[in-house]
């Protein structure tokens, strides 16, 4: 006799909690039932820095995505993040993923694959260590940077485009360089751009503007970000404000230095290095450079485990869930697999802008499947 798990008996769809609908198909279409499913869905919170699993069950990072650990082995939405094995501990540090293995070996994700790396929480370069005085530099994010020919390596790679470099420095979590003609750069993330030693002291002139604030340094798509920075002008005359490096979504106001913006679905991502300034015409200031990290969207699920089979003996060998969804409610096509049999919760991301669909099924350890519950849906703006 076939087994069938009376998953939506036990509410993993339709719990029927004071849901007047609810009926013992359980097909109601309500939106209540539809909440059963669907907890919470908007744009996705990344995790706390320094959040780990084990502790945590699952890491959400500033782009959405969300990254398990199932037998030693790493998971990025659902699928294989690259070649993991015997991982022990996944960390979120600086909106960076990074693995330990039961070898002791560190590896840090960039995006497409693993790269030899150190634990970040412990082996950052002081601020202010600088080549060729010390023999490398380990920045927050765990990268570790050499120098050698005049060349810029980061990670044992080529970082950029770098000739004839006399200082590598570190000074507040940025990477500079100095090259022979005098010229300093700034390491934006991807690329070298033109800064200034950030060491030089001016001396201060008590007719120069002031500026200040705290902008936030991440958003989500579809949601508006706005930064207004509050000045001062002991010296007179009109004040005007600049930027470098100003988020290709976002608008700036030269007369009030307001940064506002909303990104879409295709512009999640980070953006560094962003300097706002303002001039009375005589003096200037600036605010430090910042950066701002723009997460993609994401649908929270919960549900309650199943307890009892259809013919009400109870449910012994459950071992997880599939979690379907696509933009169709006919053709939910997209499978996340939860291999934890206690998991009641997890968090779909990296959605792009439109209307999803989603449904849960239980499965035995023997494959044994049940049936889908109600449909949910949410829209990503």
């Amino acid at each position: 006799m076939r087994l069938m798990i009376n998953v939506f008996r036990a509410a993993l769809a339709v719990s029927c909690l004071g849901i007047a609908a609810c009926g013992a198909s359980g097909s109601s279409d309500s939106t209540a039932a539809v909440a059963s499913i669907l907890e919470a869905a908007a744009p996705g919170t990344a995790s706390l820095d320094g959040a780990t699993i084990p502790s945590a069950t699952q890491i959400t990072d500033s782009s959405g995505n969300v990254w398990t650990v199932s037998g030693g082995v790493v998971h990025e939405n659902g699928a294989l993040a690259g070649y993991s094995k015997g991982v022990t501990l996944l960390l979120y540090d600086n909106n960076r993923i990074y693995q330990e293995n039961s070898a002791g070996g560190w590896w840090s994700w960039n995006g497409s694959t693993w790269v030899s790396s150190s634990d970040p929480r412990k082996l950052a370069s002081a601020n202010g260590t600088a080549l060729p005085a010390a023999a490398q530099i380990t920045d927050s994010s765990g990268d570790v940077w050499t120098l050698s020919g005049g060349v810029v390596h980061e990670n044992a790679a080529l970082a950029g485009y770098s000739n004839g470099v006399t200082l590598l420095l570190y000074d507040n979590k940025i990477i500079y360089q100095e090259n022979s003609a005098g010229g300093w750069w700034s390491w934006n993330g991807s690329t070298w751009v033109s800064s200034s030693d950030p060491r030089t002291v001016t001396t201060s002139d008590p007719t120069a503007p002031t500026i200040s604030g705290s902008p936030a340094t991440s958003d989500v798509i579809g949601q508006a970000y706005s930064f207004v920075p509050a000045t001062t002008n002991p010296g007179g005359g009109t004040l005007e404000f600049t930027i470098t490096n100003k988020p290709a979504w976002a608008s700036f106001n030269t007369l009030t230095g307001a940064l506002t913006g909303t990104p879409t679905s295709a512009q999640a991502g980070a953006y560094s290095n962003i300097l706002i300034s303002v001039s009375n015409g005589s003096a200037s200031a600036s605010l430090a450079a910042f950066s701002i990290a723009v997460a993609a969207g994401s649908a929270s699920l919960s549900w309650t485990a199943p307890t009892q089979n259809t013919n009400g003996t109870p449910l012994t060998d459950l071992a997880g869930y599939t979690i379907y969804y696509g933009t169709s409610p006919s053709e939910m096509t997209q499978t996340i697999q939860v291999a934890d049999p206690s998991a009641t919760s997890y968090v779909v991301g990296n959605l792009s802008a439109g209307t999803y669909y989603f449904a849960v099924a239980a499965y035995t350890s023997t494959a044994t499947q049940s049936v889908q519950s109600s449909v949910g849906s949410e829209t990503i703006l």
